[in-house]
């Protein structure tokens, strides 16, 4: 199982899981941050670890917006055979 958090805030809680990628996404970002660290960090090490199952948590961050999780959602789709369960407060 692959756990992707992306929030606003460090989040200083443990996990059990082994691959975790935690993204402390700000609100005065810009979209096009995202979509570099999408690319060039989250999406490899997914594909590396091929997982079973993807869970993407996204907590309270308007400024990322439903494209941007979309996108990433699509782009793990050829993961774990299309398996993924997505929590957005």
């Amino acid at each position: 199982m692959l756990v992707i958090n992306i929030c606003e805030k460090e989040q200083s809680r443990k996990t059990s899981c082994k691959h975790y990628i935690s993204l402390n996404w700000k609100e005065d970002a810009e979209g096009n941050d995202f979509f570099s660290a999408v690319l060039g960090f989250i999406l490899p090490v997914a594909y590396s670890y091929q997982p079973n199952l993807t869970v993407i948590a996204v907590g309270p961050n308007r400024n990322l917006g439903i494209s941007g999780i979309s996108l990433l959602v699509a782009l793990l789709q050829g993961l774990a055979e299309s398996r993924i369960f997505a929590v957005i407060e």
